[in-house]
């Protein structure tokens, strides 16, 4: 068994810790280029721009005709 100890917060059991999301292909994005904080890009095949913000170092997505949010949408090209 896989133990992590941390001063902060303790002890705790690795296998808690939630495993990363697996998009499927037909959901992925396709960037024109590999931004970095405070540039944008543009998904290929749906338009979709994603802007990393970099005072506050977040992600932001929108879609065509929709408002911007922090949620990645799926991909509908």
């Amino acid at each position: 068994m896989a133990f992590y100890h941390s001063p902060e917060t303790g002890t705790y059991h690795l296998n808690e810790v939630k495993p990363a999301r697996v998009v499927p292909g037909n959901e992925r994005h396709k960037w024109d280029n590999k931004p970095e904080w405070g540039q944008k890009a543009t998904c290929i095949k749906c338009g979709c721009i994603k802007s990393r913000n970099k005072p506050e170092y977040t992600e932001t997505y929108r879609m065509p005709n929709s408002k911007e949010t922090t949620e990645r949408p799926a991909c509908n090209g």
